[in-house]
């Protein structure tokens, strides 16, 4: 976040969402001398629950995740993408680091058309196994009728522009 905001500082806003409380105010602090940058306490979810608090696998680390992972468990806080989203929209860029659930909310915001998202930059992770090469490239095919992809570094970067 705060490579995009020294390297755009014409930006309008950058949000942020860490599911996982400790690192939460981590990044705030690490940013919080840019004015147009918002991080929030929450992971998008592609329902529309609100404020669950959801149990998550290595908790406290970088590869933290939904996916039960066996080592240090934890909660992290969730709530609808969507409704997270709506009042910021649209979207000039929309980054994920993608690790399996992730897969359900980049369709379900796909899914809301270009006006809503003009471009995606993902980052697949393909060690868990809902990540499985043929699952992503399933997905692939997928997404590309949300848009044009116009950088594909796969499986590190994925870039789309909406249609």
């Amino acid at each position: 976040m705060r490579l995009l905001a020294e390297m755009y500082p014409e930006h309008r806003l950058i949000l942020g969402f860490e599911p996982q409380s400790p690192a939460s105010v981590r990044c705030y602090e690490a940013t919080k001398k840019y004015p147009r940058m918002i991080v929030c306490n929450s992971g998008l979810l592609a329902d529309k629950r609100i404020h669950e608090k959801l149990p998550m696998g290595e908790f406290g680390t970088d590869a933290c995740s939904m996916l039960g992972a066996s080592r240090e468990q934890g909660e992290g806080i969730f709530t609808d993408a969507y409704v997270n989203l709506a009042h910021d929209a649209p979207f000039d860029l929309f980054v994920m680091n993608l690790e399996g659930y992730e897969y359900q909310l980049l369709w379900y915001l796909a899914q809301k058309g270009p006006g809503y998202i003009r471009s995606f930059a993902v980052q697949f992770h393909v060690k868990y196994e809902v990540s499985k090469e043929e699952t992503i490239k399933l997905f692939l095919n997928m997404i590309s009728l949300y848009g044009t992809p116009i950088y594909e570094d796969y499986p590190r970067w994925v870039y789309w522009s909406a249609a």
